[in-house]
């Protein structure tokens, strides 16, 4: 609550002020927005980037686009912006600045997809001067683009250097975070027990600083891995401790989370879930969802809803939804 009337102030001083003079209100905005999700999306709701001076509003879109980012919207279609925001912080010669520009080109080319550009983005605002503890975030998702591309000792490698980092700044969160993510490289290699004792060492600190929203995240990830182990039971019973208190941001992917356990143990649960997922999730979740939804629907031999839910089911699929079709023998037996 204190960050949420912390970020209110900030851009009311601002947007009031008649001099373009507020680079450190910026300063303490972008330290703040990094904190949590909740403090990211009221920034989201209370930005109005017209209202400032000309030459701050570059600092807003960047700020914006952070936000965006921590709360897991699409940044993708901001790759002009960005660029725009290089320039910008380029000729002011604001190198604090133009290392998180630098930051966030990194992040919209990962998710365009575009790997080596992305890396060098990360390692560009690597060589820059380090505020904000941004050298940990950029080496965090260079392992994650590693990661993405099989590549799990380079993967491992970018973690340790983004833990001693965070280490160095002081970011205990942010080492819970690493430690939490390095989890899943594990995972991927199939080491479960490794996976679960680096998950140990993230909980360990997320609740020494009593971080609420980081144990939770962690929790999932214990989830995750049980899934991963098809450890249903050990699942199951770590699923209450992260569910009891969701934020909107987290809801779609914990409600998948606990979607994909139920559909093993309790399908009564995970329709409800599901349900939810088919109009709120990502794209994998909703692909999933409308899977589910089709099989209960065949199993319950419901035409209708067989017909409604593979037809939605088709184009969330991201691979080739053409090469799906649904027919009827005739004897209401549906076949794909």
């Amino acid at each position: 609550m204190k960050q949420f009337i912390y970020i209110i102030m900030f851009m009311c001083v601002i947007s009031c002020s008649d001099k373009p003079n507020n680079r450190n209100h910026f300063c303490a905005i972008a330290k703040l927005l990094y904190k949590d999700q909740a403090t990211a999306s009221n920034y989201l709701d209370t930005i109005n980037i017209s209202s400032f001076h000309k030459d701050e509003q570059p600092y807003c879109e960047l700020l914006k686009i952070q936000a965006l980012d921590l709360t897991d919207n699409d940044i993708k279609p901001y790759e002009r912006k960005i660029d725009f925001v290089i320039n910008y912080m380029q000729n002011k010669k604001d190198k604090a600045f133009l290392k998180l520009a630098y930051y966030y080109a990194g992040r919209i080319k990962q998710d365009k997809r575009k790997a080596l550009e992305s890396i060098n983005y990360f390692k560009i605002a690597i060589s820059n001067d380090n505020p904000y503890g941004v050298n940990s975030r950029c080496y965090a998702q260079m392992a994650e683009v590693y990661c993405e591309q099989y590549l799990y000792d380079y993967a491992k490698d970018m973690y340790n250097n983004a833990y001693y980092e965070a280490k160095k700044d002081n970011d205990r969160i942010g080492m819970a975070k690493i430690l939490k993510e390095k989890a899943l490289v594990y995972l991927d290699e199939k080491k479960s027990k490794t996976a679960l004792m680096y998950l140990d060492k993230a909980l360990k600190i997320a609740q020494d600083i009593n971080d609420s929203n980081c144990i939770n995240s962690i929790k999932s990830y214990y989830a995750i891995t049980y899934v991963e182990m098809k450890d249903w039971e050990n699942a199951q019973k770590v699923l209450p401790s992260f569910m009891r208190t969701i934020s909107q941001a987290d809801t779609s992917a914990y409600y998948y989370i606990a979607a994909n356990i139920y559909r093993h143990t309790n399908k009564a649960k995970a329709k409800y879930f599901y349900k939810y997922l088919k109009d709120n999730g990502d794209i994998y979740a909703k692909e999933d969802a409308y899977s589910f939804l089709t099989e209960e629907a065949l199993a319950d031999k419901d035409d209708n809803k067989v017909a409604d839910f593979f037809e939605r089911y088709k184009p969330t699929d991201r691979f080739n939804s053409e090469k799906y079709e649904l027919r009827n023998d005739g004897k209401n037996q549906w076949t794909v």
